[in-house]
């Protein structure tokens, strides 16, 4: 036994100036403000080069054929480079991919690094004892005549102040603190931030979006992407407000899975209709 924990020992001894390294790359906030200008740039590229349909990019040979006969015509002599780097489909590409989740590595080790010095910010502290500590502090406050403690605490409560008490001697310490927790702040936001980029990659890349789905009335489609699912629009109706703009459009649908109707819905702006784990939505409308 003590020869295999001697080289596990040893093993940890050579592997542990790299694992050092790459956490201090990882910890760096420099690191954090190059990726996300990273993904504000691609992202800036997806909005203003010509990206491949969602219905395209699964089939490579229908891919092959729009690459050369629309976005050859699109971009011109950027056109090799574009197409060389895969941001024609900025999205889903690993630039994008891997940037995003080094971003969320980034994060969590930040947050870990962090972690220490909140919980001691948030933790119930003791007063400190030390003369010193008063006197040196250039916020400090000094206070003519006597006044109970009892006094000065309820005070503080009613102002949203934790106190802390402590005594030594003949003298009595007090600690008063406000918004304890509000250190824990900077985690909600992280992580609300991770989950966002996490699930933003979780839906590029394993899920699918077809922005192109149209339907006439009384017309059914097959949602392919091996869902078995197909759609039917059994009628289509629009409101209009007196200037002729829309108040109102939606829709009566019908979703078969394998050619069997399963549920029918009203689809209307912001509300979805919802099927194990794929939504359909009105995006836009049109005579036929």
């Amino acid at each position: 036994m003590s020869e295999i924990r001697q080289k596990h020992t040893k093993a940890w001894l050579k592997v542990k100036p790299a694992f050092r390294s790459v956490w201090k790359f990882l910890s760096s906030i420099k690191l954090a403000v190059i990726l996300i200008l990273v993904l504000v740039g691609l992202s800036l590229i997806g909005a203003l080069v010509i990206q491949v349909p969602d219905e395209l990019a699964a089939d490579s040979q229908k891919y092959a054929a729009w690459l050369e006969n629309t976005a050859r015509l699109q971009t011109g002599v950027w056109y090799p480079i574009l197409r060389l780097l895969g941001l024609f489909d900025v999205f889903h590409s690993v630039w994008f991919i891997s940037t995003g989740l080094l971003l969320v590595a980034n994060i969590c080790v930040c947050s870990f690094n962090r972690w220490k010095p909140v919980r001691s910010l948030v933790g119930r502290r003791k007063p400190d004892t030390n003369p010193s500590h008063f006197l040196e502090n250039p916020d400090r406050r000094l206070f003519a005549g006597m006044f109970s403690t009892e006094r000065l605490i309820s005070y503080l409560r009613k102002k949203g102040y934790r106190t802390e008490t402590a005594s030594e001697g003949r003298n009595s310490y007090l600690y008063a603190v406000k918004n304890r927790f509000s250190p824990l702040g900077t985690y909600l936001i992280h992580f609300s931030l991770i989950f966002f980029i996490v699930g933003y990659v979780t839906g590029q890349y394993w899920g699918f979006q077809n922005s192109s789905f149209a339907l006439t009335e009384g017309e059914t489609k097959a949602v392919g992407q091996d869902t078995r699912l197909a759609l039917r629009l059994e009628s289509f109706h629009i409101e209009n407000y007196p200037d002729g703009s829309p108040r109102d459009y939606r829709s009566q649908v019908t979703l078969l899975e394998d050619e069997k109707e399963v549920t029918s819905a009203l689809i209307r702006v912001n509300q979805p209709l919802k099927y194990r784990g794929v939504r359909f939505f009105q995006a836009y409308y049109g005579p036929t």
